[in-house]
């Protein structure tokens, strides 16, 4: 008579099968059992450990792939992401302030080239506020801002700007949809290949 455990139930919905069938009027079957249920239980943290390797890996090379994509090699932004392991995952981290003015893009430019997750009730996101439009507006920079249109304002003794805003390079949420892809298939690897050693 078979005895089922179905697991662990990933984010896509799909389990991977800790089935082990044992034989309960056939003793050798038994110890058979119990000797991989044993085996599974000892080893478990470590296939967990070395899917949270894997798809940390196969994450932070489609971040710097989405880095490369926008043209933020070099930048602040794209000096300031990494994938980092937490203690139940991973999270994708893009420290530099601005960060999330690039993600979701600004005024009538990124208006015009929105970002592609449109749920922003968690964010409060919200383009062209001050309602510059084609206008634009003049934001404090430094002398290396690559924009063409600036000035340097003596009397505040800092750097200006010009821009109508920027359209969203959604580097971020790529790289959350690619991991969210690729993670229950990469656990269920792991997980499998622990079952199938016994």
């Amino acid at each position: 008579m078979p005895i089922r455990d179905d697991g662990f139930i990933g984010s896509s919905g799909k389990s991977f099968d800790l089935t082990i069938d044992v034989d309960v009027f056939d003793l050798k079957s038994v110890e058979k059992a119990v000797e991989k249920a044993m085996y599974m239980g000892d080893n478990i943290d470590e296939a967990f450990s070395n899917a949270i390797d894997e798809i940390q890996a196969r994450v932070q090379i489609r971040l710097q792939e989405e880095i490369i994509r926008y043209n933020l090699e070099g930048t602040g932004v794209g000096a300031s992401v990494s994938v980092k392991r937490k203690w139940d995952g991973l999270e994708i981290i893009a420290s530099a302030k601005h960060a999330m003015y690039v993600e979701f893009g600004t005024g009538i430019k990124g208006a015009g080239s929105p970002h592609p997750n449109q749920d922003f009730n968690n964010t409060g996101w919200a383009y062209d506020i001050n309602s510059h439009g084609e206008a634009g507006w003049w934001y404090p920079t430094t002398e290396a801002d690559d924009n063409p249109v600036k000035r340097y304002d003596e009397k505040k003794e800092t750097w200006f700007a010009w821009t109508r805003g920027m359209e969203a390079r959604p580097f971020m949420y790529n790289t959350y949809r690619y991991m969210r892809l690729i993670a229950t298939k990469i656990i269920n690897k792991h997980i499998n290949k622990l079952v199938n050693k016994r």
